[in-house]
């Protein structure tokens, strides 16, 4: 960090507050990959571009605060790199930001200027945006695309402006859609109209080896030396429209993006997963108990078709999770290291660039002693369902009878997929269990539920319960009794003994 100050001329209190890793485009026809990038948002509200070398190319100052977020997302026919505020967000035209970036890194290359005389000339097309509602203290903000509004949504919008508003257009507007959490709302999509800059990801590739940065115009005219240059944090924010506000008292905490297939999600505060739809700003899916969990990416491969997974980490219970995003279905649990960390791999962008149309996502699982392994999900796990699941259970079960040996349950119990499936395992081997230290032992190698709070976790406090209420009763009847406790009779032996054959034999 003191050499990134050093460079820079920062203050030593400046730190490093998020970041991202995107490629960069060439025009050389060899290689589709010039370098990779590294843009790290700093404390002081700058924006620093690196190279994988550490080579400084290029900062901008955004804000007079923290930079919450810097994120590069790419899809089929648009990317943009976004720079988070707190009250505003920044979107960052892909050509201009690709010219750049390659002018600064050949005039480096070449020794003529320095980054930070480059900063001071080269600029970035820049759209300051504001959201109209839940603005302050923003946290994350996503690019999800651009998409076409519907007919209701292009009527509402109009409705707004003037109940007599006319649309007239041959083909529906584009728009650049992006969804974004603050501490107001828990989740927000935010409209804005791509109209006036047509400088998608397609026209930079078209027309990518004749790029002429506008920056550099006044200098190659011979107009002036010193041109003036358009600081973003200096230009005026405008309002963008916002749509589908779910404005309830939970906080995002961590937000993971799969833009080629509109899928967002976001883990709350309150231990809820949220799998929420982009093109219709759905909620599709929720996974309740998981505190304090990290989320990404993970995608299958078989020839020409890929299938997507998402990973939970659950921290709490040390527990690593993998879910078929389309089915809803588990398709794997292991348990790890608790202080370990998930890493998403994200997508291999790359800005202005070709890429496959076959999007692959990896994700990482970094241990506390720092031994990385790689998620890998078998492709025909994607067409696992809950009915297949439901009968490859059943078909275990017909196998084990309550006269089955109590060693054969652990093993028939891991093999089972379905909580549902594992209870009705667990009521199927109680009576056989005639003692309670092989009820207790039963337990004991069960454990916690992996499924969380449900109808297994349930049973199982039950008997837990009832193991400790009979355990402590058997502790009574077996403890012996006491001479302070013992009957202290007011008879002699004889009559005593007349009692006695009394009582058994009715004599008198």
């Amino acid at each position: 960090m003191k050499e990134l100050d050093y460079q820079l001329g920062f203050a030593e209190e400046d730190t490093i507050t998020c970041g991202c890793l995107f490629g960069l485009g060439t025009r050389r026809t060899s290689e589709p990959l010039d370098c990779l990038i590294v843009a790290l948002g700093m404390s002081n509200g700058h924006v620093v571009f690196f190279t994988e070398n550490g080579t400084l190319l290029f900062f901008e100052q955004f804000s007079e605060s923290d930079i919450l977020w810097v994120s590069f997302e790419q899809t089929e026919d648009s990317q943009q790199l976004t720079v988070v505020a707190c009250n505003d967000f920044f979107a960052v035209d892909p050509i201009a930001l690709h010219s750049t970036l390659l002018k600064a890194k050949a005039t480096i290359a070449k020794g003529e200027k320095t980054a930070e005389q480059l900063s001071k000339t080269l600029e970035l097309d820049v759209d300051r945006l504001k959201p109209e509602k839940g603005a302050k203290d923003l946290r994350h903000v996503l690019f999800t695309g651009v998409h076409k509004q519907s007919v209701f949504e292009q009527y509402s919008t109009a409705s707004i402006v003037s109940y007599n508003e006319a649309i007239s257009s041959a083909a529906p507007p584009l728009y650049s859609m992006y969804l974004y959490t603050s501490d107001r709302v828990f989740s927000t999509f935010a409209w804005t109209t791509d109209a006036d800059r047509k400088k998608i990801w397609s026209e930079a590739i078209k027309y990518g080896k004749s790029f002429v940065p506008h920056f550099g115009f006044r200098d190659m005219l011979g107009i002036s030396s010193a041109p003036r240059k358009k600081i973003p944090i200096a230009q005026e924010s405008h309002i963008v429209t916002t749509r589908g506000v779910l404005g309830d008292s939970r906080l995002a905490i961590e937000v993971a993006l799969e833009a080629q297939r509109g899928l967002v999600a976001i883990v709350d505060h309150v231990a809820r997963v949220v799998l929420i739809d982009v093109l219709n700003r759905q909620i599709i899916r929720i996974w309740k108990g998981y505190r304090d969990a990290t989320v990404a990416w993970v995608t299958s491969v078989n020839n020409n078709q890929s299938a997507l997974f998402l990973a939970i980490f659950a921290p709490r219970r040390a527990l690593l999770e993998v879910w078929n995003v389309q089915s809803g279905v588990r398709v794997g649990a292991v348990h790890v290291d608790a202080a370990g960390v998930l890493l998403d791999g994200g997508a291999a962008t790359v800005l202005c660039g070709s890429h496959s149309s076959l999007c692959e996502r990896d994700a990482f699982f970094v241990d506390s002693q720092g031994k990385f392994c790689r998620l890998t999900v078998p492709f025909h796990l994607s067409m696992l369902r809950v009915t297949s699941q439901d009968q490859h259970d059943q078909i275990l079960l017909s196998k084990f009878s309550s006269s089955s040996d109590i060693n054969s349950f652990m093993p028939l119990f891991s093999s089972l997929r379905l909580q549902k499936s594992k209870r009705e395992l667990l009521l199927m081997i109680l009576p056989s269990v005639t003692d309670s230290s092989s009820l207790q032992s039963i337990l004991d190698k069960i454990g916690k539920s992996d499924g969380g709070a449900g109808p297994l976790e349930d049973l199982l406090c039950l008997l837990r319960r009832l193991a400790g209420v009979f355990n402590r009763l058997a502790g009574f009847h077996r403890r012996e009794t006491k001479p302070s406790d013992s009957f202290e009779s007011h008879f002699n032996e004889q009559v005593q003994e007349v009692i006695q054959r009394h009582c058994l034999n009715g004599e008198r």
